[in-house]
């Protein structure tokens, strides 16, 4: 399963952000958005995501997480180990998760086996993909 990203990501850990009034993203959410039909062509919504983000073996889940509250979405990466760690990758107001959607990338390097998580505008004006590197994200091409 190295690098091998899943279609059918499998649930989420509980994690802090659960908490505290962050939900995970779902499909109904964006209905009558401008980018609601892109989603359809996703088993997820392009909301979800599990590969092996560490290159360890195991599957890591990667979400975009909402909080109507705080008028505010993240997109995090999940890791269960010894104990749950949680990675913001990437925050932005509300709205603008409207445009957003996330798949897995190919590792960064042929050597390499950590698949990376690409964060994408839904209408195709842009996208950036993340790595996790020394046990933070950083965006590929800054690395």
């Amino acid at each position: 399963m190295t690098g091998e990203v899943q279609s059918a990501p499998e649930p989420m850990p509980r994690t802090a952000l659960l908490g505290i009034g962050y939900v995970e993203a779902k499909l109904s959410d964006f209905v009558g958005t401008t980018g609601y039909e892109r989603r359809l062509d996703d088993p997820t919504g392009f909301l979800a995501v599990s590969a092996d983000f560490r290159g360890d073996g195991r599957v890591d889940q990667a979400r975009v997480l909402r909080n109507t509250e705080r008028g505010v979405a993240y997109v995090v990466v999940v890791t269960l180990r010894e104990k749950i760690d949680t990675y913001v990758v990437k925050s932005m107001p509300l709205s603008e998760a409207d445009n957003i959607g996330i798949r897995g990338a190919a590792p960064a390097k042929p050597n390499l086996v950590a698949a990376g998580l690409t964060i994408f505008a839904l209408d195709g004006t842009s996208a950036e993909t993340f790595d996790l590197v020394n046990d933070d994200f950083a965006r590929r091409n800054s690395q």
